[in-house]
Formats: C-alpha cells, sequence, structure tokens
C-alpha cells in the first residue's frame, strides 16, 4: 500500500505542474480562511462598531427599512439604497482591517521581472 504522499510524489513526477496533497489542503485553508473567517471577524466588528455609536446605529437602520421594499423588487440596486451602511462597512475594515498579516514563507527563489525574491522570504 502506498500512502497519498506517495502517490502524490509519483503525480507530480509525472504531471510537472500538479500539487502534492499537503500543498493541496494548504491551498484550500487558505481558501476556507479567506472566505469565512474574514467575513465573520468583519461583520462582527462592523455590529461592535455600530453597537458603539447609536447614532450611527440609527441611520443605518433607518436606511436598510426605507431600502427594504426597493430591494425586495431589485436587489441590484443595493449600492445606490445602501450608500450609508456601505460606507459603514467600508470603515470598519480600514479601522479593523480582517487580515492585517500573511504568515507564509518562500520554498524557493520567484523572478519577478529583473527582481529576485529569495526563499525564506
Amino acid at each position: 500500500a502506498t500512502s497519498n504522499d506517495d502517490q502524490s510524489q509519483s503525480q507530480s513526477k509525472q504531471t510537472p505542474n500538479a500539487c502534492r496533497h499537503g500543498e493541496m489542503i494548504e491551498m484550500l485553508m487558505t481558501l476556507f480562511f479567506a472566505g469565512y473567517d474574514t467575513s465573520s471577524i468583519g461583520l462582527s466588528m462592523a455590529m461592535y462598531e455600530v453597537s458603539e455609536h447609536p447614532r450611527i446605529q440609527s441611520l443605518c437602520a433607518e436606511e436598510a427599512r426605507r431600502a427594504a421594499d426597493h430591494l425586495v423588487l431589485d436587489p441590484t440596486q443595493w449600492e445606490d439604497r445602501l450608500a450609508y451602511n456601505w460606507a459603514v462597512v467600508m470603515e470598519t475594515l480600514r479601522l479593523h482591517p480582517p487580515v492585517f498579516t500573511n504568515c507564509r514563507n518562500l520554498v524557493k527563489d520567484v523572478e519577478l521581472d529583473e527582481y529576485t525574491v529569495p526563499s525564506g522570504t
């Protein structure tokens, strides 16, 4: 019996651009984090900020009430109908970016135009 890693290595030898099993898991975890954690962190911080500023909370709620009937009929108009809410979300992301660092390191040198980014950076 061969392990998944042995199979991945043999597949990588056959297809130069194929990913190893571990690389695929790492990419999927990154996508999961990027899609789920960033959204939940951003929404949590927006709710926190709105809860700390009652006037802004009232303005957001009033805009949402006014827009609700229109958005049921035409949801594509959300940007026009929820401009203040959108501004609140964007300001929250500016104040509390969900991802402010990246912990990856290059495992080999990468050439970008005339520059070389060395491995380990």
